[in-house]
């Protein structure tokens, strides 16, 4: 088509009638629909300057009306006016091709039965040289193929989803060889080579890997401990080394793993306290008496494999825990209760502190986004949390618990609270 027609087409398509028509008469083509039928503006009806912008390009020949546009009208002024051009291809265009709703679902069911097929090619690969993976291999091949991710039934790995299964393939090819040489295999140096980065293990991924392969994870591969700073009511001895976390001043840093797996642990905490945030934990260590029966911690903003099979050890004194007065701080407390299962008492994280606490500056983006996350916990999250999250939810501002409104109430009240807390939850209270 000549190029100054295309141009004077387009700005006529600009116009506000124009725009109406070819955005509903897209719409019918896309929903499967023709240029057999009339074409209705019944709520609203076309004004009369949109029926006049019609009339440019399809003439007097009534296919323009206010309630409808007569399509085969306006095609016949099409084919013998100097436009010369069909009403499919006038929508098009303007709005590009046009692709039908079953077109379209047929195109994105043949791309992922595709991407499905692709990617269980890749896993029968990855698997074929490992002969300790012959018999998932088998199980994968057989299985039909299909638009949907299926898990073989009878894996080894026992994973539900394709995710945690892949992983456990992956991890486990590589491992394999690894264990018969006798080279050692970390955790991360595996997620790296086999997972697509040294951070990208699940919970699942890692039970589905111990299934296949019936090594316990950490006897597998080498874990990195992970260093938890504390103070209170315990002595770890090793061989002739001992650590008091009573005595340090103004507390003692030790290995989460190693504690618990070598030398012995003595002490009889009164509970254990959580605390988020480092100088909050250094005021509770330095300006409190909590230290004296409980046993404080450092989470340093989350809550490590090796915190969660420490706290485990202590299972018959409360477990406390005092956070950021925002969404991640209430899902640190959600995280830990979920993966201790153990139940987590807050402290210093009510609405009423929320109230007082300094907001942060966040843009208003970033508010909109943990209003989203609030709400959700104002209605899954842990029932003593509720309450705070709602209040977020309505701005979704957040409050850091070193906050002077926040932090210096809770730690001139925190010795009582912890107190009340252990008479609530029904331990001993010495």
């Amino acid at each position: 088509m000549d190029p100054e027609l295309v141009a004077e087409i387009r700005d006529w398509a600009a116009k506000p009638g124009p725009v109406k028509f070819l955005l509903a008469l897209h719409t019918r083509l896309v929903n499967g629909g023709g240029i057999d039928r009339p074409l209705h503006f019944t709520s609203p009806p076309l004004s009369d300057d949109q029926c006049g912008e019609l009339v440019e390009l399809f003439g007097n020949n009534g296919a323009v009306r206010p309630d409808r546009i007569n399509l085969r009208l306006a095609q016949q002024s099409l084919d013998s006016g100097r436009v010369r051009l069909g009403l499919h291809d006038l929508v098009e265009l303007v709005h590009g091709p046009v692709v039908t709703r079953t077109e379209r679902r047929q195109r994105e069911l043949t791309e992922k039965t595709a991407r499905v097929a692709h990617d269980r090619q890749e896993l029968l690969a990855i698997m074929d040289p490992v002969a300790q993976l012959a018999f998932e291999r088998r199980l994968l091949a057989a299985l039909p193929p299909g638009s949907t991710y299926r898990v073989p039934e009878e894996t080894r790995t026992k994973a539900g989803a394709w995710s945690s299964f892949s992983a456990a393939i992956r991890a486990a090819a590589v491992w394999w060889p690894c264990w018969e040489a006798g080279e050692i295999v970390t955790e991360k140096g595996l997620a790296a080579t086999a997972l697509g980065g040294a951070k990208n293990w699940t919970d699942a991924g890692r039970a589905a890997f111990h299934n296949l392969v019936r090594v316990p994870f950490d006897r597998a591969v080498k874990v990195a401990d992970t260093e938890i700073r504390l103070r209170g009511p315990l002595v770890w001895r090793l061989d002739d080394v001992l650590v008091d976390a009573h005595r340090s001043r103004p507390w003692v840093s030790l290995p989460a793993r190693g504690v618990l797996r070598l030398g012995l642990i003595e002490g009889t905490p009164r509970g254990v306290l959580l605390v988020e945030n480092g100088e909050s934990f250094d005021r509770v260590c330095t300006e409190t008496a909590a230290p004296d029966s409980w046993l404080c911690v450092w989470i340093k903003g989350f809550a490590t494999d090796g915190l969660i099979s420490f706290v485990r050890r202590l299972p018959e004194v409360p477990l406390v825990a005092w956070c950021d007065l925002d969404p991640s701080g209430i899902e640190i407390i959600q995280d830990v209760q979920r993966r201790a299962g153990r139940k987590v008492h807050p402290v210093g994280m009510t609405a009423d502190l929320w109230e007082l606490g300094a907001k942060r500056a966040d843009e208003p983006a970033d508010r909109k986004r943990w209003q989203e996350r609030a709400a959700q916990l104002a209605l899954h999250g842990p029932p003593a949390l509720r309450e705070l999250a709602r209040h977020i939810a309505t701005t979704g501002e957040r409050v850091e618990q070193e906050g002077i409104e926040v932090c210096n109430p809770v730690i001139r009240e925190l010795t009582g609270r912890l107190a009340e807390i252990v008479r609530e939850a029904g331990f001993p209270c010495s």
